[in-house]
């Protein structure tokens, strides 16, 4: 023993140093910000979106070998208030013998709504929401609305009328368009609550969104062209000086607007949610109009802050956060700026209207972001450290052509990527309305109602006639075994073929 410390000793002072350690590193990861989680990288495999967090704690970097992957679908931003909905969950993975803290919303009585007017708006970032829509109702087979006679099925400022309506491409697996019946709208159409009401299903609920008046302004002239209503030797000018004159003769203007441009050019975004131009100029007609709009909308977006609405939508909905991710859609690549404060004054003028919208809706929008708790800034932050990551994951790079910025990846990217750019979406929806219901073959049914041969038929107060027949002719019949019945698109039940197995 004189040289050497007994074994059990030796053990005893590993345990104790082991226990002191592992106590401190404990303390150590308890005591870290929600700061320090700051890097989130996203990839995917096997179809699923993962996340991999990388917790830098004081000067260490703790990373596991194998990188804990956790799904996306169910991962809420990091957000540990005593307020927050929230929670840290231990779990474990197979890949590592690793523990890791995984961040999971606690499950909610909800479910996502897929009942969607949104009513677009011109020049308003609208098309970047539209595509998000698009891509959560194509993932679930909803019904959108859609002009048969048109390439992207806009049906913009034609007359709402029943003649209308019969323009539309049929729902799903259905021949006629008559009914409430339509899951999703998200075409630039005016807003009539009376005329939605007659195809959309009694849930749906209505978005839209809007832009700050005086860039919303500057985004149209120079999209729709409105230098060809100045003078030639103006047309030669700066854009700045373009949109001076343009502000400055506003009427002359408008009265030289021929087609849809006249609606363009003057309170646009009052007149796509459903405002006449004659009330427009009415400040009192405007103020009771955008507070019965409040009254119609779950929610309006501000373009301004768009990823601010996005959160704000997502729980709304009842969406995960894969469903509001986004690349931005047809956004111009020239950007307009107007440095005259007594110019923009006057827009702002000219579009009484909008600027009365813009301003009741955006203080709606930081009402809703106060009611929304501590945890909104957590989110947001998370939301769109999300976004960044994803743009790298996707490997996206930026192409300007036609005026246009797009955005393009390399072939070899995962679904997702490829969903948040995909160019087809349209063109997807209307081939699935357009394409007649599926015939149903004999013995392949939607609806099977075996009849047991030990117990008699006894028919229901409410029973179908022809049902009843059936049910007892396939009684009387000693080779009937059961009968088949298929559920047809307009809710009816149709008799499809009697089973019968003869002897040979």
């Amino acid at each position: 023993m004189g040289r050497y410390l007994p074994i059990r000793l030796l053990k005893h002072m590993f345990l104790t140093i082991l226990v002191v350690s592992s106590a401190y590193i404990l303390s150590m990861i308890a005591s870290v910000p929600r700061s320090n989680f700051p890097d989130i990288y996203v990839a995917e495999a096997r179809g699923h979106i993962y996340l991999r967090l990388v917790a830098q704690i004081g000067n260490t970097t703790f990373s596991p070998t194998n990188t804990t992957q956790i799904r996306l679908q169910e991962t809420p931003p990091i957000a540990l208030s005593n307020t927050s909905q929230y929670q840290p969950l231990l779990a474990s993975t197979e890949s590592t013998n690793k523990s890791v803290i995984e961040y999971r919303q606690q499950t909610t009585a909800c479910s996502g709504i897929s009942n969607i007017a949104f009513i677009k708006t011109h020049k308003t970032g609208s098309s970047t929401l539209r595509s998000i829509i698009n891509r959560y109702g194509l993932a679930r087979n909803t019904s959108f609305v859609y002009l048969k006679e048109s390439k992207n099925g806009h049906i913009r400022y034609s007359r709402l009328s029943n003649s209308l309506r019969k323009k539309f491409l049929p729902p799903i697996g259905g021949t006629s368009n008559i009914g409430r019946r339509y899951n999703m709208s998200t075409v630039h159409i005016r807003f009539s609550r009376e005329f939605f009401d007659t195809f959309m299903t009694p849930e749906t609920k209505y978005i839209t969104i809007i832009r700050e008046p005086v860039e919303h302004w500057l985004s149209v002239i120079s999209y729709f062209n409105f230098k060809r209503y100045a003078p030639e030797d103006v047309r030669k000018k700066s854009f700045e000086d373009i949109a001076a004159y343009l502000a400055i003769n506003a009427e002359t203007v408008q009265k030289k607007t021929r087609g849809s441009n006249i609606n363009f050019f003057r309170n646009n975004q009052a007149f796509d949610l459903g405002l006449s131009h004659e009330n427009c100029r009415d400040p009192s007609k405007v103020e009771n109009y955008v507070k019965y709009l409040e009254g119609q909308f779950e929610l309006v977006l501000i373009n301004e802050y768009f990823d601010e609405s996005l959160v704000l939508l997502r729980r709304a909905f009842c969406w995960s956060w894969s469903d509001v991710l986004y690349i931005s859609r047809n956004v111009q690549s020239r950007t307009h700026s107007l440095k005259n404060e007594t110019i923009r004054g006057l827009i702002r003028q000219n579009s009484m209207a909008d600027q009365t919208l813009y301003d009741y809706f955006n203080k709606t929008l930081w009402r809703k972001i106060s009611e929304y708790g501590p945890e909104f800034q957590s989110d947001l932050t998370y939301f769109r450290n999300l976004l960044e990551q994803v743009k790298d994951d996707c490997n996206v790079h930026v192409v300007k052509k036609l005026g246009k910025v797009f955005y393009q990846l390399n072939k070899d990217r995962s679904t997702l990527c490829r969903e948040l750019l995909a160019n087809d979406q349209i063109n997807r929806i209307m081939h699935r309305q357009k394409s007649p219901p599926k015939k149903i073959a004999p013995g392949k049914t939607l609806v099977q109602l075996p009849i047991d041969r030990n117990e008699p038929i006894v028919s229901g107060p409410r029973e179908p006639r022809a049902i009843r027949d059936a049910r007892v002719a396939c009684d009387n019949d000693p080779t009937c075994k059961k009968i088949d019945f298929s559920l047809q698109p307009d809710g009816r039940i149709k008799i499809i073929t009697y089973r019968t197995r003869r002897n040979l």
